[in-house]
């Protein structure tokens, strides 16, 4: 501001004395009769220059001030704008973290209840994996008992079936239940040789038709199978 003021009271000054020296070198040229006017004239020119300085003085003034007024609503349009974003920050950050809080809170909710489902799923599993071996276990135990059972009674049927075959072998081989036919099926059974088991064969045959030598054909087949 100071400097523009300046520049213009230098601008105003050079050009009142430019035309100062206008008017002296416009009496300088010999013409009596004229030589009043620059005297007069130069009063009017700096007049007129001093109220063209005043003027731009005046504008200039009124300039800065205008200036001087935009730059303060500037400045308070720019606070305002610097309030007004600053809040809406504030708000913003405010209903983020509220946000982030809430979704916390559910997160941590949905991570508890994930787990308890988790353990009651285990514990469940757990008691039914018990519950099963407990079953398996009886099962197999009573598995077990019926198969010592099925296999003791097994072993007593085939005792006793032996035993009555000892004793219808006994039965055939002997002289009162002498059975021709079944002794020859024993002797082709068994491990003897094929001549002897022809030889056997023939007396057995021989016994069927005389009885009376059956005790001795029956005593050679005996020997001969080891009983």
């Amino acid at each position: 501001m100071k400097k523009a003021l300046i520049t213009i009271v230098i601008l105003a000054a050079v050009g009142v004395g430019g035309y100062i020296w206008y008017l002296g070198n416009m009496t300088g040229d010999g013409s009596a009769p004229e030589a009043a006017a620059p005297e007069t004239a130069a009063p009017e020119a700096a007049e007129a220059v001093e109220e063209t300085v005043d003027e731009a003085v005046e504008a200039t003034e009124e300039a800065a001030e205008a200036v001087e007024e935009t730059t303060e609503e500037a400045a308070e349009a720019t606070e305002e704008a610097a309030g007004e974003a600053v809040e809406a920050t504030e708000e913003a950050a405010g209903d983020v973290a509220e946000a982030v809080e809430e979704a916390t809170e559910e997160t941590v909710e949905a991570v508890d209840e994930a787990t308890e489902e988790a353990a009651e799923a285990v514990e469940a599993t757990t008691e039914a994996v018990e519950e099963t071996a407990t079953e398996a276990v009886e099962e197999t135990e009573a598995a077990a008992e019926a198969a010592a059972e099925a296999t003791e009674e097994a072993a007593e049927d085939a005792a006793a079936a032996v035993e009555e075959t000892a004793e219808e072998v006994v039965d055939v081989l002997s002289p009162e239940g002498f059975d021709a036919d079944a002794v020859i099926e024993m002797i082709d059974n068994s491990s003897l040789g094929d001549g002897q088991k022809r030889a056997l064969k023939s007396a057995v045959e021989t016994a069927r038709n005389s009885p009376s030598v059956a005790a001795d054909v029956l005593a050679q087949v005996r020997s001969a199978l080891g009983m």
